[in-house]
């Protein structure tokens, strides 16, 4: 499985976390680790799954997604954390 594109974007955003080097602090992992991650290089960890959903309230459904699309019973966009109304994929650009 693999991190919902523009996720983690979506996560230094919401929560003004300045760089992909506190992120990855903040979940445990390298900076390096992190880009694979992001860019799909890698699936998404069950570390870092869980520590996006315990630290940020992510649902867990919304962190991972399969090569057919996003998991779990939720197919909508990913509500903005901080209720402004924007989503995640709103900045996500268009892949296919």
């Amino acid at each position: 499985m693999y991190i919902t594109p523009g996720l983690l974007d979506k996560v230094k955003k919401d929560f003004d976390i300045p760089s992909d080097e506190e992120l990855s602090k903040l979940l445990g992992c390298s900076r390096s680790t992190l880009h694979r991650i992001d860019t799909h290089e890698q699936g998404v960890t069950a570390r870092v799954s869980t520590l996006l959903h315990t630290r940020f309230s992510i649902p867990l459904e919304d962190i991972a997604t399969t090569s057919e699309g996003r998991i779990g019973r939720n197919q909508d966009p990913i509500p903005d954390s901080r209720g402004s109304g924007g989503t995640a994929q709103d900045q996500t650009p268009n892949r296919g």
